[in-house]
């Protein structure tokens, strides 16, 4: 649809963040980091945290599709222009309801981080697999052990949902505010959930948080142009879309657009989880995916 939105000239935010939406394309309008940017930004956070003098050893769990794909070639392009890890192994999954052998293969070969790039249910599968094999690492980069990373749709209240205590040290990117963090920003969210009958699963999924991010976005460009006495039009909802700067309680940082930044939110969060939720351990800009794209 992306060449459909160029034909016809108007603004779209998308409920995906695959990066190839915004390659060649003007009026899509991102909300936050890409997949991409998720997964360039956890294999930048493996290297600053790897222990020992070995470059880090790296698998690739990915959805079998562009969605999956996309994101792994980026990090590989990342590799190219100088960051420091292996991927030692992709795995495209399947429907495969046990992943004991591939699991005990990638730590054969010496495998000690897993970047995870799908949705929920095939790593939750993985998870508990790993848990019930003892081959999940205690401590981030445990030698032996396997130490699980993953991208916005693969965390979350819903992955601690399905894969319960398996999830402990699991470590997300993601560019929302949880309600687990319980800031002002949570509390907004929650009041928000409560105002409008949402159950308690909704409330606390960063997807509710995603969806109230594209209605701010697109209420926010509604009254900038109303403010500027202007009609709402494409051509003028495009046109306060390249001016916006504001900050959204849902959002990990403030939503900025220009004339040539088609990314609303670029800094992400890493959580960890512990004690079935996930708690934010630091906040950052992904580097390497600048120089990736810089190179396109």
């Amino acid at each position: 649809m992306k060449r459909d939105f160029e034909e016809v000239q108007i603004p779209v935010i998308p409920a995906s963040y695959h990066e190839g939406l915004i390659v060649d394309a003007n009026y899509t309008f991102m909300p936050v980091a890409t997949y991409s940017e998720n997964a360039v930004g956890l294999a930048e956070y493996i290297t600053e945290n790897h222990q020992g003098d070995n470059v880090p050893q790296v698998a690739f769990f990915i959805h079998p599709s562009a969605f999956g794909r996309g994101p792994l070639e980026d990090t590989q392009k990342a590799i190219a222009e100088g960051m420091k890890i292996d991927i030692v192994e992709v795995v495209e999954h399947g429907t495969d309801l046990d992943n004991t052998a591939m699991l005990q293969r990638l730590v054969s070969k010496g495998v000690q981080y897993v970047i995870c790039q799908t949705v929920q249910t095939p790593v939750a599968t993985m998870l508990t697999d790993s848990q019930r094999l003892g081959v999940t690492a205690g401590s981030f980069g445990e030698k032996g052990k396997l130490t699980f990373l993953g991208a916005h749709y693969t965390g979350g209240s819903d992955l601690i949902a399905l894969a319960g205590t398996a999830t402990e040290g699991y470590i997300w990117a993601d560019s929302y505010n949880l309600t687990s963090e319980n800031n002002e920003g949570a509390k907004k969210q929650l009041e928000l959930a409560e105002r409008y009958g949402r159950d308690e699963k909704a409330a606390n999924s960063h997807n509710y948080g995603a969806g109230i991010l594209a209605a701010q976005i697109a209420t926010e460009a509604i009254k900038m142009a109303k403010d500027a006495d202007l009609k709402v039009t494409r051509e003028n909802l495009y046109k306060m879309m390249q001016k916006m700067n504001f900050n959204s309680f849902v959002a990990a940082g403030p939503v900025t657009y220009s004339e040539t930044e088609r990314i609303g939110v670029d800094v992400q969060n890493i959580y960890v989880a512990k004690d079935g939720v996930f708690k934010k351990v630091q906040s950052f800009e992904s580097q390497y995916i600048r120089k990736v794209r810089a190179g396109r």
